[in-house]
């Protein structure tokens, strides 16, 4: 388990508050060899003031004021990672909706159909309020986030450029705009020369001048690595034969 991750056995009071999720995972995957962790702030992006701490307002007068204390003050975030123990290992994360625009539960499915996020695997209420459950792309699979994964994507810009386009343009062609910051979010698996966008909390459906805004900034993100001509022209390609396509298609 990355360091991302901090088990939530360590941090009193909080096993507590995710019980009705134990019991509801319990049941789902008959099994209650299930154990959980919170995320944490990657140091790294801490020093450069970008935070994923958007979630923490939902631990407001339902966590107690010393645990509520300890993840602000340590950059945890209220996302969950639950490590299901069968054979293999499933691995499930759980965070509370946040979308100020329009149900995030709609975006995070539209998107998973659209095979540009992770798979949606339910919904359900909680004292933290209403928790999407989604596929983790975890690491171990072959998924690595692209602030920490320049090094390998600068060795496969050309497979890079077509697997950013594709998913972009695909979401683009449900009218959804991404609205997050692309490096922090987006997930690359070199193995199953694919991509995939995380945590829609700020996506929403748009005109298509936002999109095509959305685009540009995209394509800004490349040449700001100084990524080829052809290589700019294939994201393009991949981009605008997804945007295009015929809306029963996922491809």
């Amino acid at each position: 388990m990355k360091s991302d991750w901090f088990p939530v056995e360590d941090m009193p009071g909080l096993e507590k508050v995710l019980g009705p999720m134990f019991r509801v995972l319990a049941k789902r995957f008959k099994t209650d060899r299930i154990q959980a962790f919170i995320y944490k702030n990657p140091e790294a992006l801490v020093a450069e003031r970008i935070s994923h701490s958007s979630r923490q307002i939902t631990g407001e007068g339902v966590l107690p004021g010393k645990l509520m204390s300890r993840i602000r003050r340590e950059h945890f975030n209220l996302v969950f990672l639950f490590r299901i123990h069968l054979r293999p290992a499933v691995y499930v994360l759980a965070k509370p909706t946040h979308n100020l625009f329009e149900s995030e539960i709609e975006v995070s499915g539209i998107a998973a159909k659209a095979e540009a996020g992770p798979r949606f695997i339910f919904s359900m209420d909680s004292s933290l309020g209403l928790l999407i459950f989604e596929e983790f792309l975890s690491d171990t699979a072959g998924w690595s986030k692209l602030y920490e994964s320049w090094p390998s994507v600068m060795r496969h810009k050309a497979l890079f450029a077509d697997c950013f386009g594709t998913i972009l343009g695909r979401l683009h062609r449900k009218t959804v705009l991404y609205g997050e910051i692309f490096e922090t979010h987006l997930l690359m698996n070199l193995t199953m020369h694919a991509c995939r966008l995380t945590d829609f909390g700020v996506s929403r459906h748009a005109i298509p001048k936002e999109l095509d805004e959305e685009f540009s900034k995209a394509l800004r993100l490349l040449r700001g690595k100084a990524f080829s001509l052809a290589e700019e022209k294939a994201f393009i390609a991949a981009y605008s034969r997804r945007r295009k396509a015929p809306k029963g298609s996922a491809r």
